[in-house]
């Protein structure tokens, strides 16, 4: 008995797991009574652990243990136990006074749960998961074990659902404790769950639950299921490989019960978490798309209707959505978005239609972000329109914030995934909804002139003009010390209520409103921009600069905040867009201050990649930080922004204020000619910041869109293009007499020398009117042709051309920059054309390479001067016979690849060194390897296109793929710490996934997942 005090009540301190010292607990005489029954039925059952032979270790504290095989033992103590349960007060109350019965309890729990009668075990169940709230840890975990047994399809369903919800409790329950954030091996739940099979089990009743049980328990087990795989990213892979489950998921998506297809849409979220798996699902196509639409039109319940919309959101990541998301379930999904966006303008609309309206807003967001058929879909349901009105009605609706408190049945669902710290609102996901609109927004055809009015309050509705003025009233206000900022909660604190995510979103719309690639609302953007800056006057933006100096510019005791620093570059970036408000802030040390933000976030670009998780300042490059927060084996990192935002805006903001500045056309008027490399650029004024800039160009470990806006950044010193190692190899080639079949004559009689397979890829414009003559064989040397040029073609301006073309970079002077634009646009270089204009970049735009890859084909055929012949494969007589099908001139027989000497030369120094020797080798048409047909085609690849694709099994030889597969076993223990500090980095896509495959199997050495 528990120990009593002189009054007739037991009074403690402390509340359950823990709680204030002030609660207290009334054990009443009922209460004593069921105590005293459960130590007399227990009594029967209780040996001492000596005397059980078992070897497990399992009872090696010594002492009694409860143990018995009789079915009447068993049936009293399981009736006392449940009886005893059922006592205990709702309310917390301090443990202390019953942990003695709760320690006698647990150990008979968990015999009666491996109990062989079904009534035995399924009160067992029930009375565990009424218990578990009060359970000391290394009790739970006792428990795990037993537990997982009931969720074999063997077992009643009652059993089954209880033992499944006592589990829920379980892992919701136990503080998480994982130092290998990949494999958890540090967590002792995931251990137990690991011991007891618990994954098997639950996928068995994937399998065979519906079919044994009718639905009863299937929605507990996925539950279960759903909060293993967020909680431990290992297992998310290891189950969504597996087409079965996915399915199987799926159709429980489809089912007519609600509880199951919360479930089920719940799990598939989780497994989707992994950027493989979510690949899988998407290729999945029909069934997945119906499945959302379904839940999204046909259920009225809202908790269906949020985790479809969760479910959504996290497919949409993935940049071949929009590829995959198509037709008449297209429209049903996103007529079943805006319609919850919609009913949110109601007044009196609840808590959980709000909460839809959320969801809803973060999957519209996320499905805008990538270009496509979707955006069209969206424009003639009325997008726009949609969310102006859901602006202008506000006020209205100021109430509606994620972190407003939920009903009892939200809270049982658990907080959403994504919403970050809880403080994200619906206003900041609208904004950058209507940024993405922007940047990929097609304008119709314009009828009058762009200066007209009517069509500038048309077009999207007047949403420019609302953001504008929005813009220009909070910054004004915050400048001018009406507004204060709450740094903990990131709120500034005006009469409108602006959080400070709102405030970066609405600078980050305005600035793509700004940068749209239609000429319509770019200038329509910039009138409304202006037009509210007339409003408000133009002296307080230096202000802006002084609050971005701080902690930057100098040693400070201010540490800058991010969050706010995004916001000003930003702010700043849109301003530059009117030619007064940059001339204002040059006046300034605007490019000083925007230069050092630049060189302290670079770095971390640079970073591996478990040093940018650890300080990546999520909730301000994404709205949605718990989601991109969690990592896995396979994360999905395809954020045309990335993941620092202030690198961004500043990239952003430098580029728009330098570009056109007296300052920097001071710079480029010095710079020297010649061979553009890292370390010439360094030596130069400002060396350190192009330095950054070249190294950010270059893209290896950086986002696309970090990339282009570091490219435009270049183009501020006269340096246009994209810098790679395939185009500094191919600079030897440039102007060089050797090999080159085409000569280029000026008026002057300058003459520049070039090669037809390099011009027939990256400018066929420039290539003669008459091809070289179909008649000759591949393996003899083109006669050269020489090209005459106007008189209006300048040397210098030809000469840039033809660099760029070649390296895919070019450094131009000021003066040659009318010229070359005139080149740039009759030859249909577009990134030459976008970059001499000062064009923004183009939201989702991959940055461009100057790979060859074409040449390997039907094009660069015609330009080949030799053959690369391997060993024979044993394939069909006729592709021996015969294999450059449907090529002309091509007698040779076997394997063999057209390819050219002067990317050969330029790219290898094996081959430069062979052709240039004189020897008999250096002469002849065709070379010989031992190597495979397909594994020269790889070599080629690579030596083409700098990328290096994986070879298959079927294309290797069996003894290399032996040698492969073996460093892939021996690296697969330490892939997480090799892929934490970015080890794998510079891997291509197939090696990665070699890896990962091998790392998976790894962890599955012992244990057996397949359903059977």
């Amino acid at each position: 008995m528990p120990q009593q005090s002189h009054h007739p009540h037991h009074q403690r301190g402390g509340a359950r797991n823990g709680g204030s010292s002030g609660a207290q607990l009334v054990v009443d005489e009922r209460l004593q009574q069921l105590v005293l029954r459960m130590r007399s039925a227990l009594q029967l059952g209780f040996r001492s652990s000596s005397s059980l032979e078992r070897g497990d270790g399992r009872w090696k504290d010594g002492g009694q243990k409860w143990y018995t095989t009789d079915a009447q033992v068993q049936g009293q103590a399981v009736r006392a136990i449940a009886a005893f349960v059922a006592a205990l007060p709702p309310q917390p109350f301090p443990v202390s006074l019953l942990q003695a019965a709760i320690d006698e309890a647990v150990p008979a729990l968990e015999t009666l749960l491996a109990a062989e009668q079904d009534a035995v075990y399924k009160q067992a169940a029930v009375a565990t998961s009424g218990l578990v709230g009060v359970l000391r840890e290394h009790h739970l975990l006792q428990l795990l074990l037993p537990l997982a047994g009931l969720l074999s399809p063997s077992k009643a369903a009652v059993a089954t659902a209880s033992a499944a919800t006592a589990m829920l409790r379980i892992i919701g329950t136990a503080k998480p404790r994982v130092a290998d954030k990949c494999r958890g091996l540090d967590d002792p739940v995931w251990q137990a769950l690991e011991e007891a099979d618990v994954l098997g089990n639950i996928l068995c009743q994937l399998d065979m639950g519906q079919s044994v049980h009718g639905t009863t328990g299937v929605a507990e087990c996925n539950e279960v299921l759903a909060m293993i795989l967020e909680r431990w990213p290992v297992a998310r892979f290891r189950v969504g490989h597996i087409q079965s489950v996915r399915m199987a998921l799926l159709s429980h998506g489809m089912s007519g019960n609600k509880a199951i297809t919360i479930a089920g849409l719940r799990a598939c979220s989780a497994l989707v978490l992994c950027a493989g798996v979510a690949t899988l699902f998407l290729q999945i196509g029909k069934d997945l798309w119906a499945t959302i639409a379904h839940c999204l039109q046909t259920f009225k319940s809202p908790w269906v209707r949020v985790e479809a919309l969760r479910l959504l959101s996290l497919l949409a990541r993935v940049s071949s959505f929009s590829a995959s998301c198509r037709g008449l379930h297209l429209q049903a999904i996103v007529e079943g978005c805006l319609r919850a966006l919609e009913e949110a303008r109601e007044a009196r609309s609840s808590t959980e239609v709000k909460w839809v309206a959320l969801e809803a807003a973060h999957a519209t967001s996320v499905m805008l972000r990538w270009p496509g058929d979707h955006h069209e879909v969206f424009h003639s349901m009325g997008v726009a329109q949609i969310i102006s009105d859901l602006l202008l009605e506000r006020d209205a609706l100021a109430s509606m914030k994620s972190s407003a408190e939920p009903s009892a049945k939200l809270r049982h669902n658990r907080r959403p995934r994504g919403t970050g710290k809880g403080n994200l609102m619906l206003w900041p996901l609208l904004w950058e909804s209507l940024g993405f609109i922007a940047a990929h927004y097609k304008s119709p055809l314009e009828k009058g002139p762009l200066s007209g009015k009517s069509y500038h309050e048309d077009i999207l509705c007047g949403l420019p003009g609302t953001a504008c003025a929005r813009l220009l009233r909070a910054l004004h206000r915050s400048s001018n010390g009406h507004s204060r900022v709450n740094e903990e909660a990131g709120l500034i604190m005006d009469e409108e209520q602006m959080t400070g995510q709102e405030l970066l979103q609405l600078c980050r719309a305005v600035f793509l409103l700004l940068s749209s690639p239609s000429q319509g609302l770019s200038a329509c953007s910039r009138l409304c921009l202006k037009t509210a800056l007339e409003l408000h006057g133009n002296d307080w933006l230096l202000l802006l600069v002084d609050s971005l100096a701080l902690g930057h510019l100098a040693p400070s005791l201010v540490r800058p905040d991010n969050l706010q620093t995004a916001m000003n570059l930003f702010a700043l970036a849109s301003f530059a867009w009117l030619p007064a408000c940059q001339e204002l802030l040059l006046q300034g040390n605007v490019l000083e201050v925007v230069m050092a933000v630049i060189c302290i976030h670079a770095p971390s670009a640079f970073a591996t990649k478990w040093e940018r998780l650890s300080s990546a300042k999520w909730s301000v490059s994404h709205a949605r930080a718990g989601i991109a927060a969690k990592t896995c084996c396979q994360e999905i990192t395809e954020d045309w922004e990335g993941d620092d935002a202030v690198l961004f805006a500043s990239l952003c903001a430098f580029a728009k204020l330098a570009s056109g500045s007296k300052w920097v056309n001071g710079l480029t008027v010095s710079l020297k000619q010649g061979r553009l490399d890292d370390d010439s650029l360094h030596s130069r004024t400002h060396g350190e910041l192009v330095s950054i800039l070249w190294q950010l160009a270059e893209g290896r470990t950086v986002s696309p869109g970090v990339c282009w806006w570091a490219v435009c950044g270049l183009a501020c010193f006269g340096v246009y293009g994209f810098p790679s190692t395939l185009g500094r190899d191919l600079y030897q080639a440039f102007d060089n007499s050797s090999l080159a079949d085409i000569v280029f004559v000026l008026a002057d009689g300058s003459r520049l020398h070039a090669h037809a397979v390099i011009l027939a890829i990256r400018c066929p414009s420039l290539l003669p009117n008459q091809s070289p003559s179909s008649n000759n064989t591949t393996t003899e040397r083109f006669v050269c042709h020489d090209v005459h040029l106007s008189d209006h073609v300048s040397y210098e301006a030809i000469r840039a051309l033809l660099e760029f073309a070649y390296t895919g970079l070019v450094q131009i002077h000021s003066t040659e920059i009318n010229s070359v634009r005139v080149l740039a646009k009759r030859c249909g270089l577009l990134p030459l054309i976008s970059l001499l204009h000062n064009r923004a970049p183009v939201w989702g735009l991959a940055p461009a390479s100057c790979d060859l890859a074409s040449a390997l084909g039907s094009v660069g055929h015609h330009f080949g001067d030799i053959i690369l012949k391997g060993k024979t494969d044993a394939r069909s007589i006729e592709d021996s016979l015969n294999p450059c099908q449907g090529r002309k001139a091509c007698e040779q027989i076997g394997d063999h690849v057209h390819v050219h000497r002067v990317v050969l030369s330029a790219r290898c120094e094996y081959f430069q060194a062979l052709f240039r020797s004189g020897m008999r080798d250096s002469m002849v048409g065709t070379v010989h390897t031992t190597l495979s047909r397909e594994s020269s085609k790889a070599l080629m690849y690579f030596l083409y296109t700098g990328k290096l694709n994986r070879l298959t099994e079927a294309e290797a030889t069996c003894e290399q793929w032996d040698i492969v597969e073996m460093c892939a076993c021996i690296i697969a223990p330490h892939y997480t710490y090799l892929r934490d500090t970015g080890a794998f980095d510079q891997l291509n896509d197939g090696l990665k996934d070699l890896l990962r495959t091998s790392h998976v199997q790894y962890a599955l050495a012992d244990v057996q997942l397949q359903p059977a």
